[in-house]
Order: C-alpha cells, then structure tokens, then sequence
C-alpha cells in the first residue's frame, strides 16, 4: 500500500467531501479504491502511476464535460450501456445508507 496515495485520499476527503451521500459517493469510492492500490480503477480510468490521482481527476472531468458540451456520448457510472439485460447483474443483496449510518440490508 502506498502512504501518499493513502495521505492524498484523506487530504481530497478533508478539503472536498461534505457529507452529501449521493453526490459523493461515487468519487469517494474511486478516490478509496486508487488510494488501496487497485490498478482495476487506474486502468479503467486511464491513470498513471506517474501522475498525482487529484490533478489526473480534474482532467478526467474536464475532458469528459467537453464531450457532453459537445453532444457526445459520455457512459454514466454503473454498468456500461453495451449490456443488454442489466437485470442479471443486479441484487438486492447489499449494504444500503439510512438516516443515521450504514447498515447490511436485511
């Protein structure tokens, strides 16, 4: 595990994170998952190793509301458009946010 990939995902949660589950969720777990060391997220991302992960991010955002601006497809998070029958992916089996905390769906 790398200590300034860890020490930079804290810094980003300090200075960026405000407690807005559903608008943070998603780039909190990227920043999570880089931070681990996970080189599925690197390599989905196109990120290098070289390159500080809190200035490749802002690029990566840039670069893809430059295609919205300019009507191309930009792929949602989640699973990607090419799949057909999204359901067989999908499961009610897993931990859900409520008012107060995490908790394990039941």
């Amino acid at each position: 595990m790398n200590k300034q990939l860890i020490h930079n995902f804290i810094s980003y949660c300090q200075s960026h994170i405000k407690g807005d589950e559903k608008g943070e969720a998603h780039i909190f777990l990227d920043f999570f998952f880089v931070a681990l060391g996970c080189e599925a997220v690197m390599k989905a991302y196109s990120f290098s190793n070289d390159k500080d992960i809190l200035k490749q991010l802002p690029e990566l955002n840039l670069s893809l509301a430059t295609k919205e601006e300019n009507g191309e497809n930009v792929q949602d998070p989640g699973l990607p458009d090419w799949i057909e029958h999204k359901e067989e992916f999908e499961s009610e089996d897993c931990v859900r946010f409520e008012w107060g905390g995490w908790k394990l769906k039941e």
